[in-house]
């Protein structure tokens, strides 16, 4: 059936949630409500604040919700765990909801797995975007091999695969962002006999020990912070975790280091400012890349994926964060929340071609929504 029409020019309430048509209503944006009911499927649309994605992450979504255009009015802010600072006015790129049903066959799921590092590429080489958007979004895209990848961590959220055939043996691993739980590091510690060291100033709940884990596991009360950022309560680098909690030596513990990183838009900062040279001491790490619509501050994402390369870290396997939308980027769209595992490139080699970076232990990190579907691809 036809959706009822709207007052002051508002797009169909069928097509937005009640917040966003609640919130244009009453502040009266007329023209900014015309300009978006004339808008097609492509225009770019503003995302949500920070800290109300943050919320909806936490909480349990509804289908409703999922299926949704999301607006945002103001600043938006950059949460670390449960605390947010202001650090961006003005506006966004597009986020664009979810599409298609709620279930989706596995046939389909492998075709939209196969193809995000193409689209990454793609987006990279749409006209208009900028210099900085466009050397992120070929950072991003897979460049060396996951052999023998294998799954460590939640059946979904809080789950990421590492590329084992580079990890005969692990000294420690690093895991940033807990909230409650690290199943993730706690499988590390069962495969390699690991030092587990784990962080978060947000959440104070220890996640529970694995078996056999006893004497292997450190708790901190501390969150990230980038090396130039203002020093604050219970905030440190990375440079000062290097110094003061891992032996870089690894003398005592011989093995390779381990980093996770799910800091909810805080790794920018933090990668961008640290140095290669710190960065190098990994064998791989895992991070959950926030936030790519904020076109704004490309060039910081650009820094720190650029950080990355220096040490000899390379993408290696990607996955979409189904409990958020698509960023739009000219007419192609990348998960709006990427993860990214990266592994060390081997000396003297090039990105490699042609690479699939689907698994079958792959799983949406929500489980009552499908993993991101394919839109607006050329053929």
């Amino acid at each position: 059936s036809r959706p009822l029409p709207s007052p002051i020019g508002l797009p169909p309430r069928s097509n937005m949630d009640a917040a966003s048509f609640i919130l244009l209503a009453c502040l009266g944006l007329g023209a900014a409500a015309g300009d978006l009911a004339r808008s097609n499927a492509s225009a770019s649309i503003s995302a949500l604040s920070q800290r109300h994605r943050l919320a909806r992450r936490r909480a349990e979504p509804t289908a409703s919700l999922r299926h949704d255009v999301k607006l945002q009015a103001g600043p938006v802010t950059q949460a670390h765990g449960g605390s947010a600072t202001q650090v961006h006015e003005g506006p966004q790129q597009a986020v664009m909801p979810h599409e298609g049903p709620a279930m989706q066959t596995q046939s389909e799921e492998v075709a939209a797995s196969l193809a995000l590092s193409d689209r990454l590429l793609l987006a990279a080489k749409s006209p208009g975007i900028g210099d900085d958007t466009r050397e992120m979004l070929t950072a991003l895209a897979l460049c060396t091999p996951c052999h023998r990848p294998e799954r460590f961590g939640e059946p979904h959220d809080g789950g990421y695969l590492l590329c084992t055939d580079s990890l005969d043996s692990v000294s420690t691993v690093l895991s940033f962002g807990v909230n409650g739980f690290d199943g993730f590091g706690m499988d590390v510690v069962e495969k390699w006999g690991a030092q587990l060291h784990e962080y978060d100033c947000t959440n104070d709940k220890r996640p529970a020990a694995c078996e056999g884990c006893k004497g292997r596991i450190t708790f901190h009360d501390q969150c990230l912070r980038g090396q130039q950022e203002a020093a604050k309560d219970d905030y440190v680098t990375l440079d000062d975790i290097m110094q003061h909690d891992v032996d870089t030596t690894q003398s005592q513990h011989p093995g390779k280091l381990l980093m996770k990183m799910d800091i909810e838009g805080s790794e920018w900062p933090v990668l961008s400012q640290t140095s290669s040279d710190v960065l190098s001491h990994f064998e791989q790490a895992v991070v959950e890349f926030h936030w790519l619509d904020q076109v704004d501050k490309h060039h910081i994402y650009h820094k720190a994926v650029d950080q990355l390369a220096e040490a000899g870290l390379k993408p290696a396997h990607l996955h979409g964060n189904n409990n958020e939308g698509m960023a739009l980027f000219g007419e192609y769209r990348v998960p709006n929340v990427l993860e990214v595992t990266f592994a060390r490139q081997p000396a003297g080699t090039s990105c490699a071609s042609g690479l699939s970076y689907h698994d079958a232990q792959d799983s949406p990190n929500n489980p009552n929504f499908p993993e991101l579907a394919l839109a607006h691809l050329p053929p």
